[in-house]
């Protein structure tokens, strides 16, 4: 809203209401908000299924990189093939997000991407874990994907052991 006031020398000043300034500070903090990269771990997810039952951190867990070798890095690591029935005897499969891009492209099977888009034949995996919810594709042997709200970050499969 827009108020008009005549000052002294009887000039038209243009003068915003308090509302309309904090509105939209409001508006810009969102969309900055919108547009920042991930926020990094600060601790292990914990999962739950599709029925909200906890799930074993070896079916699939999502932590920070154990080392502190890698600032900013989380693995997800999951059992393979990713669904309800899986064992330990089953293969675990490494992804990494790595929204600072510390590692080389060689370790990775592909790019990491923090503002990606699902695979058009994504499947949400039934797996959440606090803002997280876990995605799986035909393109499985490349990425997972972990969706906050409505950004999608695409998870590179691990191919070079990164070690300590």
């Amino acid at each position: 809203m827009t108020r008009v006031v005549r000052s002294r020398h009887d000039t038209v000043m243009d003068v915003r209401t308090p509302s309309i300034r904090v509105g939209l500070v409001l508006v810009v903090g969102v969309l900055l908000a919108a547009c920042s990269g991930p926020a990094a771990l600060d601790g292990p997810v914990e999962w739950t299924d599709g029925e909200g039952a906890p799930v074993e951190a070896t079916l699939v867990s999502l932590t920070p990189d154990p080392c502190d070798a890698h600032p900013g890095v989380a693995f997800l690591d999951v059992m393979w093939p990713l669904s309800p029935g899986a064992t330990e005897e089953t293969e675990t499969r490494r992804y990494v997000r790595d929204p600072e891009l510390v590692f080389p492209p060689t370790a990775l099977i592909a790019p990491y991407d923090a503002a990606s888009s699902l695979s058009p034949d994504a499947k949400f995996t039934g797996y959440s874990g606090g803002p997280y919810q876990l995605w799986a594709g035909s393109d499985d042997d490349l990425y997972l994907y972990l969706t906050d709200g409505p950004r999608v970050e695409a998870l590179p499969l691990l191919v070079e052991d990164v070690g300590c």
